[in-house]
């Protein structure tokens, strides 16, 4: 016991110091450097808006919105239906009189991805989530239109196919699942001030005990495998978790 309350005693009211550490190496050293590369791989498919796309799946996206507002009484709808905004795209996706279907630039559709995700958040935030669902749905069909680029062929499609590839093998198994699909949202509608994810707090949300701890401290292992130096960011989870114990030691 004594040997125990010599190696926590260093470590003792470090906690917010070593979580800090961490944030830095997940939040400022690998989070924000990822999530711009992986939007400059999106912006780098139709920098010129020459691309262009079949609008089916963002008139499906409205469709099926329009579809489950339908029943409801018109003080209900704004809940469901991000009202100036589907007239906004269904004007976008009507079929011109001379043509199958319409076609938009795929610049226009990456261009919506981070006004979709602040509404989505938005009304997350305040507990809307029929229509956080909504706006998420219209944002599944732009993610669909870059999956259906990547298969076409030619400079374009090879460019959504390294977009695509990037988000789905190297930033999606850190930041659009778990706990880190949670910080990563919290802190981009956070992002100035950081008052509501203070990096105080960064490694407590990961190291925890109860229920979802074990899965927590599993996504944090593989994010800190990503950083710059996971060696550090290993150390100041280790000096977090030393502080803590020396807590409940005395």
């Amino acid at each position: 016991e004594s040997r125990l309350g010599n190696t926590l005693r260093p470590h003792a009211g470090g906690a917010d110091d070593a979580s800090m550490a961490l944030d830095r190496n997940i939040v400022d050293e690998t989070l924000r450097p990822m999530q711009r590369e992986k939007n400059a791989k999106y912006d780098a498919i139709d920098p010129d808006a020459s691309t262009y796309v079949p609008a089916d799946d963002l008139a499906r996206a409205v469709a099926d919105i329009e579809a489950r507002a339908k029943n409801l009484p018109p003080s209900a709808k704004g809940e469901v239906v991000p009202g100036a905004l589907v007239s906004d795209l269904k004007k976008m996706t009507a079929k011109p009189d001379d043509a199958d279907v319409a076609m938009v630039p795929f610049k226009t559709l990456n261009d919506l991805r981070p006004v979709l995700s602040s509404m989505e958040s938005q009304a997350r935030a305040g507990q809307k989530y029929p229509l956080a669902d909504s706006v998420r749905g219209i944002k599944n069909s732009t993610n669909a239109s870059a999956r259906a680029l990547a298969e076409t062929g030619g400079e374009a499609g090879a460019r959504a196919q390294d977009a695509n590839s990037y988000y789905e093998d190297t930033f999606a198994p850190l930041f659009a699942q778990g706990e880190g699909k949670k910080l990563r949202k919290e802190v981009n509608t956070d992002d100035l001030s950081r008052t509501k994810t203070p990096p105080t707090k960064t490694a407590g949300r990961f190291l925890k005990e109860g229920a979802g701890g074990r899965e927590a401290a599993a996504d944090l292992q593989r994010i800190i495998a990503a950083t710059p130096d996971p060696a550090q960011a290993s150390e100041a989870a280790r000096r977090y978790v030393m502080s803590d114990l020396a807590k409940l030691v005395g």
